[in-house]
């Protein structure tokens, strides 16, 4: 037999949960059940007849700080909810009732805290009772304060084990500022092998100076110091203000919890406590037997009872009491006595056993009569600093056990400034943002901002400062503070200060309070403090100037303009003048061929002529090249890539679009369409694309199938999205002659709607985009324009925008004709970028650096004619990422939030109809990855975005294939982890050529078939 321990322990702890509940209660016909969830205890209570409320609440309240039978692993109890139910009577719906354990028919919840300090107390009472420890060092310890030795041997004695040697003494010392001119303070030295940390001895140490109550002692300073080193490390000031003056004070402020206090010290004798609630200007004051006092039970089957508490003892002790502390807009109070512990948090007793009335100081004394909020919002600055320390301190035990945090306030001009200190330096999050609430709603008159400062007591100089202003402040008032941070000055004035004499006070420097002195003003001072001026009266004719004489700004600004445009005039005519004797030196050299040497002495020479004699840039160019097979590219390499080159240099004036690769491929296709008309097939991407697919193995590939006459051009453009796409589609290429076959080839980062797409706004922001939004496109249809029927009617706002803007056209077409640099502003931009650095004409510009793919930029490969970018490069995981770093899906920025709706969704969108709209058809290709590059978060990526590619090319009408694992354990035929070689471009081209899917036949005019026939 196999014992399940747990199980069992688990069984035992419910059982005795369930015998101390019934147990507490003691109510007869009652039955319970008891549940506890994490720091909370659940309690039903269902009987004939409805258990009484106040009865299970004061009984349990009692039980629940003596010893409650939890595991050792479980948490204390914070929380109690109790639960009232009345049973139906029949033994069906008993135990239906029983079974269930949510809230339906219940007759009433009550909810309580429990405090664990009480706990803590009643517990180690019981264990001092039952070790029997001696009293008589606590009585000691009170009863002669006035002895440094003894106070010394108490603080060894509690922290002697941590390696400290602590010594006291007293010293008293005077302050003109306080109502008692001599005070003492207690000077507490801790001497250790090593450096004490404050935050770490400093609580424990108040905490045990302040359990002493020590009487006629206002502060102690607690010194941390390493043995043998001549200053201490770190000072920490306590308050040992005794408990019972913080308890009266705030007791006579008007604070509850403080009067409640101070009440249950006056009862404590009787046995009794106080639950008190102010309601408006008077105190309900609820009297009733303490918990944990157990009344005489004579009969042991009747329904325990508490004694009432006797009325004429329990107003003795707190009529006296409450006429002492008088507390502050507390007019009258109330008193009432139960016979059962009861909180004040619950409504009224509907039968109390007797009810007492009693007026309070602030109903005779008109002084007294106004609450504190009302004294805060007159702008008392002791009523808002009680306020806020009363805000800051919630918990009133602990406000007693360790001084809690202090507020000073000093009001300077329109500002008040909170200093805020503690044993522990208040954290600037935490009382900040309730401190500049609670003074925005008092509306202070005067008062336009708050500067609050943290320190730890014992700091002269805050640790943090933080500020906040409710109203506009001139800038003479802002106090020279950046961040709203407080000067030294400032922090100074919250700490006491020695006077400064009448002479000192002329040598404070005054630049901060004076008003701004204007230039006219400096100009005359200046003047006069020279030997050939001398003012009448300075003071009279400054001030009648300024009354009948205004400044003369708009005379300033006429000279000042007038010498900027003489000075722009004079740089550009120096400048043109540079420009045309280096355009000057540029053709005699070009037409000598002579060694010709420049202003700076250097020599430069032309370059020789490589290419053959008769052999022309023209006769380089093949266009069957197009189509020749990879089996002869080899020995037609060199002469491929001259062509390229030869093309990209072509007569391109079109303004650019950010890009210098974009723009070449547009050279390009411009070259291309003039010599063979528009393509057949277009291929567009990224990149990817850019590499990807092979339009000479295509057309090859075609053509042995029976599509010979196929023409392909490769348009990749580095970096591009969907909305690249959409852009060049449908603005950008000639729209009347969009190619029949559009084939797509890229991937899932191009549709990532979360990234920023850097090569898109790069392109909007361009010259190029200017031009194409006036009109004008880089490349021309070769047919004609159709007219425009109906022009639709343009808003009157465009109207205006297009009238500024031709004027705008307008003035520059002026001042190109009378500057002599307008027209050369590229020559004169790289001229300057020259002379600032020379290695700035080898580096890419920003508006170039628009690709966000990390690829390489092609200068290893070869960019044909058609557009195909070929790279021999082979991907080799093993050595690659030695000179590359390795960039996981979390971090890539192409994968950057990814998200397939939004801007590029909508931009596909609009291509797919586009395309549609012109009778073209539309393929995209997921090109090939790595399995380096497809770690689980792109390959999670790329899994949405085929879901999302098929179902959309069924709704929208485009073929959608998927080649992305087509070489993914074949890393040779890639370039790097994302991109083909020229190999598996081949391959790829291939593969996609004998697609049965493939609509080339739309993209093929007059192609014959096998058997001979036009297909």
């Amino acid at each position: 037999m196999v014992l399940n321990v747990d199980r069992k322990t688990l069984v035992d702890s419910q059982l005795a949960l369930t015998q101390w509940a019934y147990q507490a209660l003691d109510l007869p016909g009652v039955q319970l059940k008891v549940q506890v969830r994490d720091k909370q205890l659940h309690i039903w209570c269902e009987g004939r007849e409805c258990p009484d409320a106040t009865v299970v609440m004061a009984r349990f309240s009692q039980a629940i700080h003596q010893d409650l039978p939890l595991p050792e692993e479980q948490p204390a109890v914070t929380q109690v909810f109790l639960y009232g139910r009345q049973l139906d009577g029949t033994p069906e719906a008993d135990r239906a009732s029983w079974d269930s354990t949510g809230s339906q028919n219940l007759d009433w919840t009550v909810r309580f805290e429990v405090n664990p300090s009480e706990v803590l107390k009643e517990r180690l009472s019981q264990l001092k009772q039952n070790a029997r420890l001696p009293q008589p060092d606590l009585a000691r310890k009170i009863a002669r304060p006035d002895n440094p030795q003894e106070i010394a041997e108490q603080l060894n004695a509690a922290f002697g084990h941590l390696g400290m040697s602590i010594k006291v003494s007293i010293k008293h010392l005077e302050d003109s500022q306080s109502l008692n001119p001599v005070y003492r303070r207690l000077w507490v030295l801790c001497e250790s092998t090593y450096a004490p940390d404050p935050t770490l001895l400093g609580s424990p140490i108040a905490q045990h100076l302040r359990d002493l109550n020590l009487q006629g002692f206002r502060d102690a300073a607690i010194l941390g110091q390493v043995s043998g080193e001549p200053k201490p490390e770190w000072m920490l000031r306590v308050d040992l203000t005794p408990p019972d003056r913080i308890i009266n004070t705030w007791a006579h402020w008007g604070d509850v919890a403080a009067i409640s206090e101070r009440l249950n010290q006056a009862l404590a004798p009787q046995h009794l406590q106080v639950s008190a609630i102010l309601k408006e200007t008077t105190l309900h004051i609820f009297c009733c037997p303490r918990m944990g006092f157990a009344p005489s039970d004579s009969d042991p089957t009747a329904e325990r009872r508490f004694p009432i508490p006797d009325r004429e003892s329990v107003m003795n002790a707190i009529a006296p009491t409450l006429k002492l502390l008088a507390p502050r807009g507390i007019q009258a109070a109330t008193a009432y006595g139960l016979d059962r512990p009861y909180e004040a948090s619950f409504p009224e007793p509907s039968a109390p056993g007797w009810v007492a009335w009693l007026d309070l100081p602030a109903a005779s004394k008109s002084s007294l009569a106004v609450p504190t909020l009302t004294l805060a919002r007159e702008g008392s600055l002791k009523a808002i600093a009680f306020s806020i320390e009363r805000l800051l301190n919630p918990d009133l035990a602990q406000k007693l056990l360790t001084g809690g945090i202090r507020i000073k306030i000093r009001r300077k001009s329109d500002l008040l400034h909170v200093m805020s200190e503690g044993l522990i330096c208040p954290q600037q999050s935490e009382i900040t943002e309730p401190i500049v609430k609670f003074l925005r709603q008092l509306q202070l008159i005067g008062i336009a901002g708050v500067r609050i400062y943290g320190r730890r007591s014992g700091q002269k100089q805050p640790r943090w400062s933080y500020g906040v202003d409710f109203v506009r402040r001139t800038f003479q008032n802002r106090d020279a503070m950046p961040d709203f941070a407080a000067s030294e000055a400032d922090v100074g004035d919250l700490l006491p200060q020695p006077d400064l004499s009448a002479m000192e006070l002329d040598r404070v420097p005054m630049a901060l309070h004076s008003p701004r002195q204007s230039p006219m003003d400096f100009l005359q001072t200046a003047l006069c403090r020279t030997p050939f001026f001398a003012p009448q009266s300075l003071d009279t004719a400054a001030s009648l100037r300024r009354a009948t004489a205004p400044e003369p700004k708009l005379t300033i600004a006429a000279i000042w303009g007038t010498l900027g445009i003489l000075f722009t005039f004079a740089g550009d005519l120096w400048l043109g003048q540079m420009l045309e004797a280096r355009a000057s030196l540029e053709n005699a050299r070009r037409q000598t061929g002579q060694v010709v040497q420049l202003e700076n002495g250097e020599f430069s020479s032309p370059p020789e002529d490589v290419r053959p004699d008769g052999e022309t840039a023209n006769d380089v160019f093949n266009p069957s090249g197009f189509t020749a097979p990879l089996e002869d590219e080899l020995g037609n390499e060199p002469a491929r890539k001259r062509a390229a080159e030869n093309e990209s240099l072509a007569e391109y004036s079109f303004p650019s679009f950010n890009s210098d690769q974009f723009d070449n491929q547009l050279a390009l296709y411009q070259n291309y369409v003039g010599e063979f008309g528009i393509p057949d097939v277009l291929v567009v991407g990224s990149s990817r694309s850019l590499r990807g697919l092979d339009p000479a193995t295509l057309q090859q590939t075609l053509a042995a199938q029976g599509y010979p006459d196929i023409r392909v051009f490769n348009f990749g453009i580095n970096g591009a999205t969907a909305q690249v796409i959409n852009l060049l589609i449908g603005k950008i290429l000639p729209t009347e002659e969009l190619p029949e076959l559009i084939v797509w080839a890229d991937g899932a980062r191009a549709f990532n709607s979360g990234r920023e797409d850097r090569t898109y706004d790069g392109i909007v922001q361009s010259a190029g985009y200017e031009a194409l939004s006036k009109g004008l496109r880089p490349i021309q249809s070769q047919k004609p324009a159709q007219p425009i029927s109906n022009e639709p009617e343009r808003s009157f706002f465009q109207v205006l925008t297009d009238g500024y803007q031709d004027l705008d056209d307008r003035i520059n077409d002026l001042l190109a004709v009378r500057s002599s640099t307008y027209d050369r502003r590229e020559e004169l931009s790289s001229l300057l970028l020259d002379a600032i650095d020379a290695d700035l004409s080898e580096t890419e510009s920003v508006t170039d650096a628009i690709d966000t793919e990390k690829a390489d930029d092609g200068e290893s490969g070869i960019l044909y004619a058609n557009g195909f970018l070929a790279l021999s490069d082979r991907f080799d995981p093993a050595t690659y990422y030695e000179n590359h770093p390795k960039v996981p899906g979390d971090y890539d920025s192409d994968y950057k939030s990814f998200q397939l709706r939004g801007k590029q969704a909508t931009a596909f969108s609009s291509l797919v109809e586009f395309v549609r709209s012109r009778d073209s058809e539309l393929v995209f290709v997921n090109l090939p990855l790595t399995e380096n590059y497809l770690d689980p978060v792109r390959m999670r990526y790329e899994r949405d975005f085929q879901q999302y590619m098929l179902a959309n090319s069924k709704e929208w009408g485009f073929v959608f294939r998927n080649l992305f694992d087509l070489l993914l354990g074949e890393p040779e035929y890639f370039s790097d982890p994302s991109h083909l070689n020229r190999y598996g471009a081949r391959s790829v081209s291939q593969r996609l050529a004998q697609d049965p899917m493939m609509p080339w036949l739309a993209g093929s005019d007059g192609a014959m078939g096998e058997d001979g026939e036009t297909q």
